[in-house]
């Protein structure tokens, strides 16, 4: 299997090589000021990456999202990907999912803060600045490549385990963007690392991001408790060995979501799809009444934050209802970082701000 990957990358190289001039002279043009890039009518952050797949950006979002409306009146600004409509809308608790897109209804849901789509992010944000005058500051995920679109702050995301340094281009690899452009964030966190992860192995990671190593830090995963969202109910990690599990999951990379919960419990069966999985009730259907089957009375049924919101928009009976299950999760900054980010990025905002 390894060696047919390396065969194909090979093969494609050619084509990565003209993904990378590209993407090259675009930002170059931009560098020079030959193509223009400019302020929003609002100031914002800017959440992104250099790759393709998930880098945990809707996680990090959630994160600034309540860290900057301590102080200040906050909305969200994505893309909307995958989403069924184009309009640009700003969201309220009652918009289908299939509207707004998964990650900004999980945003929504998670920060209780107003979540706007629309492609075009300066026109986003002028929806916002009209629909939304209290607004101090807009959090865009996923704007790193929006070049149109100059940041306040802006926050480059790399995961841990797909680390930029030795990656390709598309097709031949996940590099959407130009490895020089770890300079221009404001910030960089290597999301998803182990975290038992050593100090010396952060160093030297952050002398290969960048000169300022004091930008860079490192976050893992926090898994919290399971919660029923409908009921209320919660169950500990630590008693999770005393249930049977029938996982669900479509994410950019569900083997951490998988392997998290085999390492604590029986799981008796799996599903796992693609990254914004539209899913449909004939087939949530059969997958629990696939569970019916299996499940004894400590069977549950276990999902993702993201796939919930899309799950819990169809009805299904109360015993379903009362054994689904979802896994939380937090982002928890290593080595005690996390005050030293958040002091870095609001007093680069306060300057900006100011």
């Amino acid at each position: 299997m390894m060696q047919k990957k390396i065969v194909w990358r090979i093969l494609l190289l050619p084509f990565a090589l003209i993904y990378s001039f590209i993407a090259l002279v675009r930002n170059k043009l931009y560098d020079w000021g030959i193509v223009r890039s400019s302020y929003g009518v609002l100031p914002t952050v800017v959440i992104g990456n250099l790759t393709v797949g998930g880098t945990g950006k809707t996680p990090m979002t959630i994160f600034i999202s309540r860290m900057m409306a301590d102080e200040y009146n906050v909305a969200i600004l994505s893309r909307g990907y995958k989403r069924r409509s184009r309009e640009c809308v700003i969201a309220d608790g009652d918009v289908p999912v299939g509207l707004i897109g998964d990650e900004p209804k999980l945003i929504e849901r998670k920060t209780g803060l107003p979540v706007a789509v629309c492609a075009d992010r300066h026109k986003g944000l002028e929806m916002i600045k009209e629909g939304l005058p209290e607004t101090d500051v807009v959090i865009l995920d996923d704007a790193f490549q929006h070049r149109r679109l100059k940041g306040n702050v802006s926050i480059l995301l790399i995961d841990y385990n797909r680390p930029v340094f030795n990656d390709f281009f598309l097709p031949a690899g996940n590099l959407r963007d130009n490895r020089y452009r770890l300079s221009q964030a404001d910030v960089v966190v290597f999301t998803r690392c182990p975290g038992d992860m050593s100090l010396q192995r952060a160093q030297r990671l952050a002398s290969l991001t960048r000169k300022n190593k004091d930008d860079v830090f490192f976050a893992s995963i926090a898994y919290q408790d399971l919660q029923n969202y409908f009921t209320g109910e919660r169950i500990s990690l630590d008693s999770l060995r005393d249930y049977k599990l029938l996982l669900i999951s479509g994410l950019a990379d569900n083997s951490q979501f998988v392997n998290f919960l085999k390492g604590r419990s029986t799981v008796i069966e799996e599903y796992r799809f693609a990254d914004h999985k539209e899913y449909k009730f004939a087939e949530l259907q059969k997958i629990f009444y696939n569970f019916a089957q299996l499940y004894t009375k400590n069977g549950l049924i276990v999902t993702t934050d993201k796939d919930f919101v899309k799950i819990k928009e169809y009805e299904f009976d109360d015993e379903i209802i009362s054994r689904l299950f979802v896994l939380p999760i937090d982002v928890h900054f290593l080595f005690d970082s996390e005050g030293k980010f958040k002091f870095k990025i609001l007093e680069k905002w306060k300057k900006t701000y100011s």
